[in-house]
């Protein structure tokens, strides 16, 4: 048993959450068994593609429960990035891979909380610095997985990929995708990559349609340090990529410029209410699409 969870923070919107009907209940349940609920509003801006920043998150949260699906949790884990808060997924997505409760059964999921009937997984994340040729430094985590695409042009793109300050190859791919365990079911299973246990301490690197008649993807220490760089296409012109953290904060990037990746200082902690292998899971999620 864990300690009793009274004081949690509700991330919600209107969107997955129409009218904040499960936000109320959520309010509703915690008073009436003596518990504290502070409400932070996000939302998805479509025209912009991103997600609108929250107000803060209090600090003295023992929980924040996510209403959305996965890429509601991912984005939760940015926003509460450094605090050490554990996250409880209420999935009102699709596959709700990382989303463990359901509607229906809200307020037996709220009675283990506060009787402290759950544990907590701690997931590692990524943490990418970029430097632009100009001397720029622009830095973000991710949970899931950094994304290096081509943007704009059709065409193949070249990056140098170097592990630890040595050069390991120059790849022409669509793109290339480093994952965490977590994010190992997401984009990095549909490019072909492996899956790694989600509490491993890994990293996975999978290009996506490569140019070369052999890919796998490489799986390392968490500890590695990944560096990509983009050099110019083979007539030496500029070549413009993108780099997307968990799908939502993107960056474009020119030839010169460069992103270091290892792993992140922080982790995110994920509440489980059920003792489910995390292979159960994957075959009860992955073999209803």
């Amino acid at each position: 048993m864990r300690e009793s969870i009274r004081r949690v923070c509700v991330l919600s919107n209107d969107y997955k959450d129409q009218g904040l009907k499960l936000t109320h209940r959520i309010e509703d349940y915690m008073k009436a068994h003596g518990g504290e609920v502070s409400v932070v509003l996000t939302k998805w801006d479509f025209e912009k593609e991103e997600w609108v920043r929250p107000e803060q998150i209090p600090e003295d949260s023992q929980c924040i429960l996510v209403i959305g699906g996965d890429g509601t949790m991912l984005q939760a884990a940015r926003n509460s990035y450094g605090m050490g808060i554990p996250l409880l997924g209420i999935n009102r997505g699709t596959l709700g891979f990382m989303t463990e409760v359901d509607s229906d059964h809200l307020e037996d999921s709220l009675e283990q909380l506060i009787t402290g009937d759950y544990s907590v997984e701690e997931r590692m994340m990524l943490e990418g610095e970029i430097e632009r040729r100009s001397g720029e430094i622009i830095s973000s985590a991710a949970l899931n997985d950094i994304v290096i695409n081509r943007a704009g042009s059709l065409q193949t793109v070249r990056f140098d990929i170097w592990l630890n300050h040595q050069l390991l190859r120059r790849y022409n791919a669509d793109g290339c995708i480093i994952s965490t365990p977590t994010g190992s079911t997401a984009y990095n299973l549909s490019a072909g990559g492996p899956v790694i246990e989600p509490t491993a301490k890994a990293m996975c690197m999978t290009n996506i349609c490569p140019h070369n008649l052999f890919n796998r993807g490489v799986v390392m220490s968490g500890k590695q340090l990944i560096t990509l760089v983009i050099p110019g296409d083979r007539q030496g012109r500029d070549q413009p990529v993108e780099v997307a953290f968990d799908g939502t904060f993107k960056v474009r990037l020119h030839t010169g410029d460069s992103i270091d990746i290892t792993e992140a200082k922080s982790t995110t902690r994920i509440i489980r209410l059920e003792p489910t292998s995390f292979m159960e899971t994957l075959h009860k999620k992955m073999g209803s699409v």
